[in-house]
């Protein structure tokens, strides 16, 4: 598959951590981080679109951000 990455400068900062983690969990951090622990919602869905389409756009991510997605 063309543009396929098979790890990022992320997923190599986490190291073995990252392998050992469910993406389930990943999500839930992200989402708390965003919203404030849970107190903003909203912004959390907008800034995780936000820094998806920064990542894409700047090759770190080759999969392009699910526009509007909730």
């Amino acid at each position: 598959m063309p543009g396929l990455k098979l790890s990022n400068e992320y997923q190599r900062a986490f190291g073995k951590l990252y392998a050992k983690t469910p993406k389930s969990v990943f999500a839930a951090v992200v989402y708390s981080f965003t919203s404030s622990g849970g107190d903003l919602p909203d912004v959390a869905i907008a800034t995780f679109l936000n820094e998806w389409r920064v990542l894409h756009e700047n090759g770190i991510v080759p999969q392009k951000p699910a526009l509007g997605a909730k």
